[in-house]
């Protein structure tokens, strides 16, 4: 009986171990699967962030060159959102604002029509509207200010708005579209004080000056 009863408690023992290490089993097992779990996840986070860097690197490019086949393409494929903006860009560039600093009006509508956002600037307070009109694209600035673009925002550095840009560099026809939607003859920069029409009478603009004058 006492054999019996050791051999018993024995058993008892060595099944209570065995249960043990098949807990300590099924957790190690558990673990690791999660720890691969979550390796997997991370690896695939990695891809993804890559794709869609090389695909917004494709399509600012693309923006910029005003490739409007290989931006429809693209934008359609990669999965990019039209407002993306890469963290590491220094100038916080999106899509439509290469678009409109080059004057591809086809690209700018193409986008607009996505649902990029008219006024989204860049880290210096640049609008769209801003680039177009410093660069006399005025087809881009014109479908720009149809789609809504606000048109007396000011750069966050020194103030300027896109009527002061096109007035710096003597751009009559874009001048005109600016002030027929709003743009505020008097608003002044915020560095020097400078309004549009001192800066297009310090440059000789005299069409500038003529049309500012008319407006107040």
């Amino acid at each position: 009986k006492v054999q019996i009863a050791w051999l018993h408690e024995t058993f008892e023992g060595q099944i209570r171990e065995l249960n043990a290490t098949s807990v300590r089993e099924i957790r190690e097992l558990k673990l690791l699967h999660t720890n691969s779990e979550v390796e997997r996840k991370n690896s695939e986070e990695k891809h993804n962030k890559l794709h869609n860097e090389l695909q917004w690197d494709m399509l600012l490019s693309a923006a910029t060159l005003g490739d409007l086949g290989t931006v429809t393409l693209l934008l359609y494929r990669s999965g990019v959102q039209v407002n993306y903006v890469h963290p590491d860009h220094s100038r916080g560039e999106t899509m439509l604002f290469a678009a409109s600093n080059n004057g591809h009006v086809a690209v700018v509508g193409f986008l607009l029509e996505c649902g990029a956002d008219v006024d989204l600037f860049r880290t210096d307070g640049q609008t769209p509207l801003f680039a177009a009109a410093q660069g006399e694209h005025s087809k881009v600035v014109e479908r720009l200010l149809a789609h809504g673009a606000s048109v007396n925002l000011a750069t966050s550095d020194v103030g300027l708005t896109p009527l002061h840009a096109a007035s710096l560099g003597g751009h009559a026809d874009v001048v005109e579209m600016l002030l027929s939607h709003g743009a505020v003859v008097s608003q002044a920069t915020t560095d020097d004080g400078e309004t549009a029409l001192l800066i297009a009478s310090d440059e000789g603009h005299a069409k500038v000056v003529e049309k500012l004058l008319a407006h107040g």
